[in-house]
């Protein structure tokens, strides 16, 4: 049994640890974007003189901008979602080991009982080999009295 928990929890302990790789993945993914982005705005800056004939241009690049922070945003929300369903199987998972402790409380309850009602069986049976040991001398004391008789009956009628 408590293999199995055992078992369980590599499991769990390998789905968080996939999960916090594949977190780590996602703000790899996030730097590498802020990356771009910090360039984009190093190009802005060096063709700052240019504002005017480049105004239309550096807009699109702010919503392009808008447009991935909010692809951002959408990421952290499902990241904390990810992370509120790990809460919850953690939860779940945490119940259940604690239903399993109270089972292998209860077990060891029994077993001890079961060691109380046990403690006496060496001792009967010591006495049972006692007594079959008293009754197998008693049997082969009678044997040697009767053949002990048959010998004598034999002689006072021979």
């Amino acid at each position: 049994m408590n293999g199995l928990i055992i078992l369980k929890l590599n499991n769990l302990e390998n789905l968080v640890t996939k999960r916090f790789e594949f977190v780590d993945k996602r703000f790899d993914a996030i730097d590498q974007k802020f990356e771009r982005i910090d360039k984009k705005f190093e190009s802005i800056d060096k063709k700052f003189e240019l504002i005017n004939q480049r105004f239309e241009s550096i807009d699109r690049k702010f919503e392009l901008i808008d447009k991935k922070f909010a692809k951002i945003d959408e990421k952290f929300e499902e990241i904390d979602k990810k992370f509120r369903q790990v809460e919850k199987r953690f939860d779940t998972l945490e119940r259940g080991i604690t239903q399993i402790n109270a089972r292998l409380l209860n077990l060891e309850d029994k077993v001890a009982l079961l060691d109380e009602r046990t403690a006496l069986i060496p001792k009967i049976y010591d006495i049972v080999d006692k007594l079959a040991l008293e009754i197998q001398e008693n049997r082969q004391e009678r044997i040697f009295i009767n053949n002990r008789l048959g010998k004598l009956e034999k002689r006072l009628t021979g």
